[in-house]
């Protein structure tokens, strides 16, 4: 042992370093009382926002009302209180859901109102002629509004107008307001005021009132169905030079509708009728040719007035037209040109060239053998009422 160092000394430095655990405190002196240098206590760190040391938390950073388990070396116990911005969990104080932000509301997107056209040369002078009293300016100005004839179409003011004419006494103007009261354009459907409107029109001579009057009859649109009285109206509107007056009655004709059934009658009403330019007129006078019903039978005339129709735009007209080119009957065999027809018609809206277009692709006549598209040509004529195209 160094001489330099005494017993009591040691024994102090011993002291020191058992009470303080500083190996730099060997070297101190002791001298009673006994002071041993020691470490500054450091100072506990800050607790989290809202956590506090209590006795309960052994000096731990609990969340109020919260007790600290040794067991588990942890804060147990549901918080008493939190923050603000935080809400009591089981074991802890978490932070509160954040609500999503409303979705913004969708204001509805407004119409843009199409510029009115200002009124210049023929529609100008009608309505001038309109406001002095002409009821035939008010019809003329109010078909230009219908169709959008250099003026913005506007199927409302189109309806005032036939109106003021009808209440002037132009009974073009009555079977027009008629029609738009039918169909509902311009104005709420209404097809008991369209009867009356056609009658008024009718009982003054009006031969396209006549017609439409009859079809409501036929149909029982707006009226007690009587179609012996559609026969009539069809008759009177016919004989006044009506085309598709006189291509009704002779469907009425045709099937005894109303009438004694007479094909010949039938066919010469159709005659009168596509010779005035009745595209239907045309199609149906072509089947009775084509079957000889009521005429001679001729496949050659009825692939003529097969076509008129067909040109004219009468659907019926090109599937029927197809057949025989199909067929080879009154016309050269042309099977790629009868499904060009098919198809035309088809694409239309005519189940029947749907049908036979389906007949084609099933039996690869004209184009490519296709049984599954054959299947669907099938099911569509059968949803518009081919029903020989149903199971097929």
């Amino acid at each position: 042992m160094p001489r330099h160092l005494t017993i009591t000394s040691i024994v102090c430095a011993s002291l020191c370093l058992l009470l303080s655990g500083d190996v730099q405190a060997k070297g101190a002196k002791c001298k009673p009382p006994l002071v041993c240098p020691t470490k500054k206590p450091s100072k506990p760190k800050a607790c989290p926002k809202g956590q506090l040391r209590t006795v309960d938390t052994r000096g731990k950073c609990c969340w109020p009302g919260q007790l600290y388990s040794r067991l588990k070396k942890r804060c147990v116990g549901k918080p008493e209180r939190c923050p603000n911005h935080m809400m009591p969990a089981d074991n802890a104080c978490v932070a509160k859901p954040v609500k999503a932000a409303p979705k913004p509301v969708k204001q509805p997107t407004k119409k843009k109102i199409q510029p009115t056209k200002a009124l210049s040369g023929d529609a100008l002078r009608r309505k001038k002629a309109c406001d002095a009293g002409d009821a035939g300016a008010c019809v003329n100005l109010g078909f230009l509004y219908g169709r959008g004839k250099g003026v913005t179409k506007d199927m409302v003011r189109a309806a005032k107008l036939y109106k003021k004419g009808c209440d002037a006494g132009d009974m073009v103007g009555c079977s027009n307001l008629g029609i738009l009261y039918r169909n509902g354009m311009g104005v709420t459907k209404d097809t008991k005021r369209a009867a009356k409107l056609y009658k008024k029109a009718c009982d003054a001579g009006n031969a396209s009132a006549c017609s439409n009057l009859g079809f409501l009859y036929e149909k029982g649109i707006g009226v007690t169905k009587d179609q012996n009285r559609a026969a009539k109206l069809y008759k009177k509107a016919c004989d006044a030079g009506n085309a598709p007056a006189c291509s009704n009655l002779g469907i009425l004709y045709r099937n005894g509708i109303g009438v004694t059934k007479d094909q010949n009658r039938a066919a010469k009403l159709y005659k009168k009728a596509c010779d005035a330019g009745n595209a239907p007129a045309c199609s149906n006078l072509g089947f009775l040719y084509q079957k000889g019903m009521g005429v001679t039978k001729d496949h050659n005339r009825a692939a003529k007035l097969y076509k008129k129709a067909c040109d004219a735009g009468n659907r019926r007209g090109c599937s029927n037209l197809g057949v025989l080119y199909r067929d080879g009957k009154g016309v050269a065999k042309d099977t790629k040109r009868s499904v060009k027809l098919f198809k035309e018609a088809c694409d239309a809206g005519n189940g029947e060239a749907c049908g036979q277009l389906g007949f084609a692709y099933r039996t690869g006549s004209g184009v490519t053998k296709d049984v599954n598209r054959a299947a669907k040509l099938y099911k569509k004529a059968c949803n518009m009422g081919y029903k020989w195209a149903c199971g097929q």
